[in-house]
């Protein structure tokens, strides 16, 4: 979020958690912008709440871990296409996954076919965290 308000000070962007205790150790630690016009912190499941959208989201940013694991439910097919739904037509999917999980496969398997094979794996170099990414359409490049 301080990223994006930093970097993109036009955009909005809402925060959905669905633990009330994750989102008061951010807003303690983690110097969210103030809530506003361009930032909002919803208490809601993040997979019910993307399903109000149709087309019109530019950007899915999903970072959803249990305290143990990847949450299932941010996994499913299901779940992709609720989020392929709500993206706006040149609109991305972006998840951080961990690459030792031995579902990592089967996730990307699934979103790979929701998003007919437009997914690309960004691997960190130092760690086992993987940002995955996933366009509605094929993104073009610019110089």
């Amino acid at each position: 979020a301080r990223f994006i308000d930093e970097y993109l000070p036009d955009a909005v962007s809402v925060a959905v958690d669905i633990n009330p205790q994750v989102i008061a150790v951010a807003r303690a630690f983690f110097k969210l912008p103030e809530e506003g016009d361009c930032f909002e912190i919803i208490e809601a499941d993040g997979a019910d709440y993307v399903k109000i959208f149709r087309g019109s989201t530019d950007a899915i940013l999903v970072d959803g871990f249990d305290g143990l694991q990847i949450v299932d439910e941010l996994t499913t097919e299901d779940f992709f296409e609720d989020c392929k739904r709500a993206l706006s037509p040149h609109g991305v999917f972006v998840t951080n996954w961990w690459s030792g999980d031995k579902r990592y496969h089967s996730f990307v398997e699934r979103l790979l076919k929701v998003f007919e094979g437009r997914v690309l794996e960004l691997p960190s170099a130092s760690h086992g965290n993987v940002a995955v990414m996933a366009f509605r359409q094929s993104p073009t490049l610019t110089q």
